[in-house]
């Protein structure tokens, strides 16, 4: 049984290896031959890793496979960034990113040297009469220098001295026949002995010129191209009798200087202009006549000076509204000239709001320049944009006004100038077209008004709002007036600047323009006092609302911690405060973990108390638009005092509040200061905190809170 078993294993295992070898047409494994399919992408090539093809075999039955690689794909470069910047002396490097997923791969380009930038150069050789000189130019950059050549002050230099032997280059001899008139000449050589030139009457060198009864003659022949204009310059010493002397140029033209006739004699030095071209000859003729001279002769033929102008000094400074002027000397003759210097720009100062916007009109800031002080410009600011609606505009709203039933009215007021209040009764008796009043007199149209006392313009608020108010007056001839504003609550208790009225300003004109928080029942009150001249004044005011902005709020203390890390909307400062102006800068504190710290004026800040010397700042920057309180409250000793001033700046620096100055909060050992404020996006409140006079201690405590004005 158990054979019976065995054998049939056997064949079964014979059949099997017999179905395998026989799979693929039929042959054995040594046999086979694999059919490949095209291929399958099983891995995608990337352009920092090979891509996989797998093939399989297509005959029948057959499971092989084998795989190939792809070639990795193009990088695709960004545009690069410059990783080393070229100098003039040094390539750059330009690094690009391949911007593939995954990739990190790099690469460099150079990027060329740039070319260098020369100064003006310096003078290292002067140049001298015959001899080049050299200029040397400094990189301002790489410091490498380079060399350029100075021309001569001439280009063509001749000489003759009557103490040179032999001067070969120049012909001595004499003119056998000269016509001063035509310049004919005939000129017939010397001959050389002992150093001396001899011909008829005449006798050149061994330091002297001699002449009897004869015509001597100095020649020199242009035999190459120079300068057409060439100078001729001479030193004459001559004594004995008359000697007359010509200088004669022969050449396409003829042309004869006289250079002495009639002097027996004289010392002359002169430099004439003569037009020579290559083939020209130049004679020095002197002509003793019928007498016997003799004496010394320098003669020398130059082309012009080839300036060489120096950097040149500034001889009158430029300023905004005169030109300057630069003056350059030639080193080598001395010679000058000048350049304009174009005036500079003006220096432009903070400028000034000469005109506020309004809902109808563009306002105007004007700057004077600091440097002439006269040049004036202005800028337009926009009108108030859509945000704000017009509810006032007292010259449209007069005829309701004259008829009693509008928002606003006008009054006769009755200042307390110790308490800085103010009580008015209105004027409603009308003369023709005008509210009138007797004593004091006045007279008031839609935007013109008369007044001997002080008067009032009053607008009543239906509702809550945020407004921004502008006033302009006009006075007339030599009138000047004084303005005041309030706002007043129902119970007709101002509101604002610590239950005083605010200053707005004096003068023959007047601008006011504020923002301000109003309370259904508020009135705005602005306040106009005669004060010298004429008692007539033309006017407008323009009263416009927006919605009320919202705000999060902000607690000083609460915040300090965040302060400190440098992460919050508040800094610490110190204050330069402008005394004239009521302005002032404020340049912030670094801290460490405990404090704000400043060694001169020392001071110290943590989150509740302080110690300074100078005037501390302390500053919140609203990132939104909002309708805030603040609250400040500050605490010291018996025998110490304080002195806060407060005031909103823009995001452009200016000082939006009390028209355009520092609003004072009070002062003491104890203050506290209290003030609704409408904010915009990138508005800046500052608290100034200063040691008053005569305080034994420097150290306070204090809060500061901000929080949402509903």
């Amino acid at each position: 049984m158990k054979k019976i078993r065995l054998l049939s294993l056997v064949v079964a295992m014979v059949f099997c290896v017999t179905l395998c070898l026989t799979a693929c047409d039929n042959k054995t494994a040594g046999e086979h031959d694999h059919i490949w399919d095209e291929g399958v992408v099983t891995t995608e090539p990337t352009c920092h890793t090979e891509g996989v093809k797998t093939y399989s075999c297509t005959v029948e039955g057959c499971k092989q496979t084998q795989t190939a690689p792809i070639d990795m794909t193009d990088h695709s470069w960004d545009q690069g960034e410059v990783s080393r910047e070229p100098k003039c002396n040094d390539a750059g490097e330009k690094t690009y990113k391949c911007t593939n997923e995954g990739c990190t791969a790099t690469k460099t380009e150079p990027i060329g040297k740039t070319e260098h930038r020369w100064n003006d150069g310096v003078i290292t050789t002067p140049s001298e009469f015959s001899s080049a000189g050299v200029r040397t130019y400094t990189c301002l950059d790489c410091k490498t220098t380079r060399e350029v050549a100075i021309d001569a002050h001439a280009d063509f230099v001749e000489q003759f001295y009557t103490d040179v032997e032999n001067k070969t280059d120049w012909s001595y001899g004499a003119a056998t026949v000269f016509d001063v008139t035509s310049g004919n000449i005939q000129f017939t050589p010397a001959t050389a002995e002992n150093g001396v030139w001899s011909a008829t009457g005449v006798e050149i060198g061994n330091g002297a010129v001699k002449v009897s009864s004869a015509k001597a003659a100095i020649v020199f022949s242009f035999t190459e191209e120079l300068p057409k204009h060439v100078q001729a310059m001479f030193t004459v010493s001559f004594a004995g009798g008359v000697v007359k002397a010509y200088l004669v140029v022969v050449g396409e033209e003829t042309t004869v200087v006289t250079l002495n006739e009639d002097q027996s004699e004289w010392t002359y030095t002169s430099q004439d202009a003569v037009n020579v071209a290559k083939g020209s000859t130049v004679y020095l003729v002197l002509d003793a006549d019928t007498s016997t001279v003799e004496g010394e002769l320098s003669f020398t033929l130059y082309a012009p000076c080839l300036h060489v102008w120096d950097q040149g000094s500034v001889t009158e400074e430029p300023t905004c509204n005169v030109e300057g002027t630069r003056t350059y000397k030639c080193v080598s003759c001395d010679e000058e000239y000048e350049e304009t210097i174009d005036t500079v720009p003006h220096e432009w100062g903070d400028g000034v709001l000469t005109k506020y916007p309004t809902k109808r009109v563009e306002g105007e800031m004007t700057y004077t320049c600091k440097i002439c002080e006269e040049a004036v410009k202005t800028e337009p600011i926009a009108k108030l944009d859509d945000s704000y609606t017009e509810i006032g505009n007292f010259q449209d709203d007069f005829a309701k006004t004259f008829a009693g039933n509008s928002n606003w009215e006008v009054g006769v007021v009755n200042y307390n100038w110790g308490a800085e209040d103010f009580t008015y009764t209105p004027i409603t008796t009308q003369s023709g077209d005008v509210l009138h009043n007797d004593s004091p007199w006045m007279d008031i149209k839609g935007d013109w008004m008369a007044t001997d006392g002080m008067m009032c313009f009053v607008y009543h608020f239906k509702a809550d709002a945020f407004v921004n108010f502008n006033l302009v007056i006009n006075c007339s001839n030599d009138g000047t007036c004084s303005v005041r504003w309030a706002l007043k609550g129902s119970d007709n208790v101002i509101k604002t600047n610590g239950g005083k009225a605010s200053w707005g300003g004096s003068g023959k004109d007047v601008l006011l323009n504020d923002n301000i928080l109003v309370a259904n029942g508020d009135a705005l009150c602005i306040l106009v006092n005669k004060e010298d001249g004429s008692n007539q004044r033309s006017f407008s005011i323009d009263i416009a609302s927006r919605e009320i902005p919202t705000f999060t709020g902000a607690n000083f203390n609460s915040d300090f911690a965040n302060t400190l890390a440098g992460n919050s909307n508040w800094q610490v400062g110190k204050i330069d405060y402008n005394w004239d102006n009521e302005t002032f800068g404020f340049t912030a504190l670094n801290a460490d973990t405990e404090a704000f710290k400043n060694s001169s004026p020392w001071m110290e800040v943590k989150g509740d108390w302080m110690a300074n010397d100078g005037m501390v700042g302390l500053a919140y920057n609203f990132q939104v638009a909002a309708s805030i309180s603040f609250n400040f409250a500050l605490t010291c000793g018996e025998t110490s005092s304080f002195a806060i001033r407060w005031a909103l700046m823009d995001k452009d620096g200016h000082i939006k509040t009390n028209d355009g100055q520092a609003s004072w909060g009070g002062s003491g050992n104890r203050v506290t200061v209290t003030q609704d404020l409408v904010v915009e996006e990138g508005d800046t409140l500052y608290i100034l905190i200063e040691k008053g006079n005569g305080s034994e201690t420097n150290q306070c405590t204090f809060s500061l809170v901000l929080s949402p004005k509903i």
